[in-house]
């Protein structure tokens, strides 16, 4: 199964402090250890990284191991998807079809592109902003 990530569903995966870990992690691990495939974007990843050197946990994840974190578990195990000229213009039309605006750009960028690569599904913990831009969309789905 091709399975897309956003970085709701890979934060709350790498943190065993976050309260959806529990969810999340199982999903990462099945990828870990090859029974599904894994895909997300390189603007996945630069939000995972801010994501994870910016939370106020103590101790603070240093910005050092956040790369080093991301490139054990996700850079090994998940394709990246590159963000094409044609992705980024279909995202931008569906957000603005939408009347979106903002960050919602990030989400559509992450639909489009999982389409693209074929996924079946789509995790996210942000059902709500992902269903506002593709309301009628089965791929997209909670851990």
């Amino acid at each position: 199964m091709k399975i897309w990530f956003d970085t709701s569903v890979l934060v709350a995966a790498l943190l065993k402090e976050h309260p959806a870990h529990a969810a999340a992690f199982p999903r990462v691990k099945a990828i870990y250890q090859g029974y599904a495939q894994g895909f997300t974007n390189g603007r996945t990843l630069a939000e995972l990284f801010e994501t994870l050197t910016s939370l106020p946990l103590d101790p603070k994840i240093s910005p050092r191991d956040a790369q080093r974190l991301i490139r054990a578990i996700i850079l090994n195990c998940f394709e990246i998807v590159p963000e094409s000229p044609e992705v980024i213009s279909r995202a931008m039309r569906m957000a603005a079809q939408r009347g979106m605006d903002g960050t919602a750009i990030r989400d559509a960028l992450c639909i489009v592109a999982a389409h693209k690569a074929e996924c079946e599904k789509l995790l996210t913990f942000n059902l709500e902003n992902f269903r506002s831009l593709a309301p009628e969309d089965p791929m997209v789905a909670c851990p």
